[in-house]
């Protein structure tokens, strides 16, 4: 283990103490980043991919608990690298979050390129004024909002992000151990009931692996204990740097212990930084002290003598390895040893990985290779010569679903909230139940809806139609299937005409000329109607006259023809019995009467 600085004065001497840059690099990874809406989110091997799916999209750099601790007055600018192939106006956000809100303390407009085939950098003055808000206080998270106007669909591709001050001088490092020496012996293990919960050693690559007692679980949270090599004065150097990888995602937490026990976990020492998910790449995790941190719980500053890495997995067993490259006091002098770091020394190890993954349709490998179907595969990442990240991949392959509905509507069809009225192919784009792209496509055709008109021409009413497709079938309401009836009596008469499509018409009208010459002057009346045997025509017509009476089936027959004297007073008695049932027409013709026809019923 590396001893303390013995030119401490060197560090003292500067005239501004440097505070590192912070450094998200999405290559392989998210970098703890989350969607804040209106998007998804994806580790490439060049970038993660935004995906919107509507023209707000927004990530934050972790979730409402994350807390950087950083103090706005240490930085002034952020660098941010990215390529925007949508063709929105390119207008992009980033976001400054107090601790414990997703309510911005203030965001800046930085206009991006369109169109784009390849990154670029652009950079972001913290100094200048926010479109919204003010730029102070506690910077907890950073929230970066894709150019505005992106449409449903559209992906931007973010490369990395960097947070910086560049008016300060660099500060070096107080204290640091690179896990070189193949020693554990400053390392404490948590022990719960005298039973070990985790356990250390060195690697072969020079780093501290940290996991889970086989033989037990590890309790859903607690804490490691380093004790530096002698006691050291942090004052202007109270920040702290741990280069880590991992499989998966939980918080972390730094506390400084003096020689006297007093420990920075109060409100304001409770600095947490939530670990990346990568276990091919070192991702840089600063845990910066404000002053309150030491005050509130009485720790001396110039007499620290160990740290407490505090883990907080929220279940009861470590959930994977932790592998810590180095710990450092103040900052980073860059000397990293992590696998997926470019500074890395050759070594002998490979890194063996269980991994389980799903996907939908297909996973591209970082070897290459394409995978379609689910099972297990090992996935081979040559990072440096002599050192190769192993991957013992269980894939789940999902499949993206589609469906064609054929669908035969009169007029029009409403189909997810959307009303057709032309015949063609349309698609809907959504999510199945696996969480992959399902396609709905509907074969539409639209036919047309007869259109009926009545026509009177008494004593039958008919139906023109017009539209749809023939043969056309008729039903009127007094049940007749014919394109004409003769009504029998006055009222309102419709008919429904389906045509060949099964598409329906319909028309209604009202017929008021039924017995109308029964009615003039109430000279005529015809009765009973309806009869079985008899119906009598009597008359009070005063005029003499010969008159002719025939009776017409409906098909025009002449069934029965009669000549009378029709008088004042006039009755005549017809004898029907031999009729078979139905509606029949009588013509009366005289010289006052001209082709009158009347109807009656033979039950």
């Amino acid at each position: 283990m590396k001893n303390l600085f013995s030119i401490l004065i060197l560090f003292i001497s500067f005239t501004a103490l440097a505070q590192a840059p912070i450094t998200y690099n999405w290559q392989n990874s998210k970098q703890g980043w989350i969607s804040g809406g209106g998007c998804n989110l994806a580790a490439l091997p060049g970038s993660m991919s935004m995906k919107a799916f509507n023209t707000t999209p927004l990530m934050r750099s972790g979730n409402l608990q994350a807390n950087l601790g950083l103090n706005s007055l240490d930085y002034n600018q952020v660098t941010i690298s990215l390529k925007n192939p949508t063709t929105g106006n390119g207008n992009t956000r980033l976001y400054i979050y107090p601790p414990g809100t997703n309510t911005a303390t203030c965001y800046y407009v930085f206009p991006v390129d369109t169109a784009m085939t390849g990154f670029s950098t652009y950079t972001i003055d913290l100094n200048s004024t926010p479109a919204s808000g003010t730029y102070s206080g506690t910077i907890a998270r950073f929230g970066l909002g894709g150019p505005w106007g992106v449409a449903n669909g559209d992906t931007i591709f973010w490369e990395n992000m960097v947070v910086s001050n560049t008016n300060s001088q660099q500060m070096g490092n107080l204290y640091e151990d690179q896990f070189n020496d193949y020693t554990v012996s400053n390392w404490g293990n948590l022990t719960i009931s005298t039973v070990p919960k985790y356990n250390f050693y060195e690697t072969a690559c020079q780093e501290l692996k940290v996991f889970s007692d086989s033989l037990s679980s590890a309790p859903a949270y607690g804490y490691v204990t380093y004790e530096f090599d002698s006691i050291i004065d942090i004052t202007g150097y109270e920040k702290v740097t741990i280069a880590e990888r991992s499989s998966s995602s939980f918080p972390i937490r730094i506390d400084f212990e003096d020689s006297t026990g007093n420990v920075t976990n109060g409100n304001n020492g409770k600095i947490t930084v939530t670990t990346s998910s990568v276990l091919n790449s070192s991702s840089i995790l600063s845990f910066v002290f404000p002053d309150a941190a030491f005050s509130e719980s009485n720790v001396d500053k110039t007499i620290i003598s160990k740290l407490r890495v505090f883990f907080d997995f929220g279940n009861v067993d470590m959930s994977s390895p932790l592998f810590i490259d180095y710990l450092s006091i103040g900052d980073s002098s860059g000397l990293n040893n992590a696998i997926g770091l470019s500074e890395i020394d050759s070594c002998n190890c490979d890194i063996v990985v269980l991994d389980t993954i799903s996907a939908c349709d297909t996973l591209v490998l970082s070897n290459g290779n394409i995978v379609t179907s689910s099972g297990n595969y090992f996935d081979t990442l040559s990072l440096f010569p002599a050192c190769d990240s192993i991957r013992d991949l269980n894939i789940t392959i999902l499949n993206s679903s589609s469906s064609l509905n054929s669908i035969s509507e009169c007029g029009d069809y409403i189909w997810n909230g959307t009303t057709y009225t032309q015949s063609g192919n349309y698609s809907f784009n959504t999510v199945n139940n696996l969480g992959c792209d399902s396609v709905a496509v509907l074969d539409l055709t639209i036919n047309d809806i007869p259109s009926p008109q009545i026509i009177l021409s008494s004593p039958q009413i008919s139906v023109n139609v017009t539209g749809g497709n023939s043969p056309y079938t008729y039903l009127w309401n007094t049940g007749e299937i014919t394109s004409s009836i003769t009504p029998i009596n006055n009222g309102t008469f419709y008919v429904d005409v389906l045509d060949a499509n099964n598409c329906l018409g319909s028309d209604t009208t009202t017929v008021n000329f039924v017995g109308f010459e029964n009615n003039i002057n109430n000279q005529i009346q015809i009765y009973p109607n309806p009869s079985f045997e008899n119906i009598t025509i009597s008359s009070n017509f005063k005029i003499n006259s010969p008159t002719v009476i025939n009776i017409f089936n409906l098909t025009g027959k002449l069934i029965l023809s009669n000549n009378i004297e029709m008088k004042n007073g006039f009755s005549e008695n017809i004898n029907i019995s031999s009729l078979s049932t139905g509606i029949y027409l009588i013509e009366i013709k005289n010289s006052l009467f001209q082709n009158q026809m009347f109807h009656f019923i033979k039950k």
